[in-house]
């Protein structure tokens, strides 16, 4: 069984559970994150933890203080758990709305260089239209030795996530 945790919520994970991280936008992204958790608990038989970081309660990504201090420690916890035992799914949606005082996707962006560089259990979605999608696939395979998986879209994306969770870790 798949269980679901969403910040902010720290609920324990357990030693035998291994974690799958929902990493890309929030803020100016759509809601992306429910179709992913929906596909993987459609395609994958293994037991694992969901990790999103996209709080219900909130749609713009900004935080006072507290929130983004609280935010932040949540996922560096929860992307070390899946760098440990797991792995990161990476969609890189169009933006659905800009927000003046931020570029679109960049702390997802920050995540996919540091992770890229050391795991290799990342799983990589750029929709079509993304900025920035040229780059990122040029330059992925020149900071690795091999290139993860990228694909175009949420359904393989999720496919080749739970094809690995269940070879994996079940």
């Amino acid at each position: 069984m798949i269980r679901y945790l969403e910040a902010p919520n720290y609920e324990n994970i357990r030693d035998d559970e291994s974690v799958v991280f929902l990493a890309g936008p929030i803020t100016g992204a759509p809601n992306w994150q429910p179709e992913v958790t929906n596909l993987l608990k459609q395609y994958s038989e293994s037991n694992y933890v969901i990790a999103n970081p996209r709080r219900q309660e909130t749609t713009s990504g900004y935080f006072n203080d507290y929130e983004f201090s609280e935010q932040v420690d949540w996922e560096i916890k929860h992307l070390q758990y899946a760098d440990q035992k797991g792995a990161i799914l990476f969609w890189f949606p169009k933006e659905e709305f800009s927000v003046p005082t931020r570029d679109y996707a960049q702390t997802s962006r920050f995540e996919l260089g540091y992770f890229v560089r050391n795991n290799p259990y990342i799983f990589i979605g750029i929709e079509s239209g993304f900025p920035g999608e040229r780059y990122i696939k040029y330059m992925l395979p020149k900071y690795r030795d091999f290139l993860p998986i990228i694909v175009d879209n949420l359904d393989e994306l999720c496919r080749k996530t739970a094809y690995f969770m269940d070879a994996t870790f079940k």
